[in-house]
């Protein structure tokens, strides 16, 4: 069985995490665009889905026919990086005239899958700014983006930047976020017992 999760690396190592989440910010400019909502989420838990239905780690995404089970529909992917290769062939053949497919992944416009896997078959969105993933507040993810689009409305081999939130409304994201982890530290703490420093202090650490 393959394991698949959603998310980004962001750092090297056995112990990297994998499963840091889009902003769903992002997801709603999408959706916005599209005119209609993400009907599933290919990759994905029930911690971390940014669609109704989701294919978590155990069911196999790789192993399913997504245009089959979901057609007509528009389908959301943030694979685990050290699959995108697996994940961006899979998106090739799925991404047909039936049904749409947005991935997210670095912008390795040099790499072999994406020259194999994405250019031939998709619209490639340049990301700006940076995207601020959960899980990542303090400053954006330190690495450009892109956004691929598979399907009935995809052109080939075009390449265009896309802004998808204004560099002020991406800090007061990270910043409103950065709260929201303050709050749930302050929980546990509080659960274990022990004094848990103010938001100003705890955003100084």
């Amino acid at each position: 069985m393959t394991r698949t999760t959603t998310g980004p690396r962001l750092t090297s190592g056995s112990n990297s995490k994998q499963d840091h989440d889009t902003p769903i910010e992002l997801i709603k400019v999408i959706e916005e665009l599209k005119g209609r909502s993400f009907i599933v989420d290919l990759a994905a838990t029930s911690e971390n889905s940014k669609a109704s239905h989701y294919l978590t780690p155990e069911m196999d995404s790789l192993s399913i026919s997504w245009a089959n089970i979901f057609s007509g529909g528009m389908g959301w992917l943030n694979p685990e990086f050290g699959m995108i290769r697996a994940f961006m062939e899979k998106c090739a053949k799925e991404g047909g005239s039936d049904f749409t497919i947005y991935g997210l992944v670095p912008a390795s416009i040099g790499a072999l899958w994406y020259r194999e896997h994405v250019y031939p078959y998709a619209t490639t969105y340049a990301l700006h700014p940076r995207l601020p993933f959960e899980g990542w507040h303090e400053t954006a993810f330190p690495k450009d983006c892109i956004l691929c689009e598979y399907g009935p409305d995809a052109r080939p081999t075009i390449v265009e930047p896309l802004e998808w939130i204004t560099n002020t409304e991406a800090a007061a994201c990270r910043a409103a976020a950065r709260y929201g982890d303050w709050q749930a530290y302050k929980k546990e703490e509080k659960k274990a017992k022990r004094p848990a420093p103010d938001y100003e202090e705890w955003n100084r650490l």
